[in-house]
């Protein structure tokens, strides 16, 4: 339950850190979750979130962090300080945000998009 919680508070972040990305109404998503060892090094457990699509699209674009070369991809990348990135292709056609959060404390931190 606690788990649940953790993720609405965390989807609640993104809407207020980035409101173009929740600009007309709610994005409900599903999918497979994956919990892993916390990349801060801890005994505690990360759940790594991934977004796509249109979502992904429209968090990308509320973003106000400054667009770089993603040096895995070639495409660009978007990284705010709380551990949100999104990254699109270099023909703009596909978008993808990732964000981890830690069991038990909330903490949003960076999730399972790697090279």
């Amino acid at each position: 339950m606690k788990a649940i919680f953790t993720l609405a508070a965390t989807l609640l972040w993104i809407a207020v850190a980035h409101p173009g990305a929740a600009e007309e109404n709610l994005h409900p998503f599903h999918g497979q979750g994956q919990v892993a060892p916390a990349s801060d090094g801890s005994n505690k457990k990360e759940l790594g979130i991934i977004l796509d699509g249109e979502i992904a699209q429209k968090v990308y674009a509320a973003m106000t962090a400054r667009e770089e070369k993603d040096e895995c991809t070639g495409g660009f990348q978007k990284r705010d300080g709380d551990g949100l990135v999104c990254a699109v292709s270099v023909k703009r056609d596909e978008y993808q945000c990732s964000f981890g959060i830690v069991l038990g404390t909330g903490k949003v931190t960076f999730g399972p998009l790697t090279c």
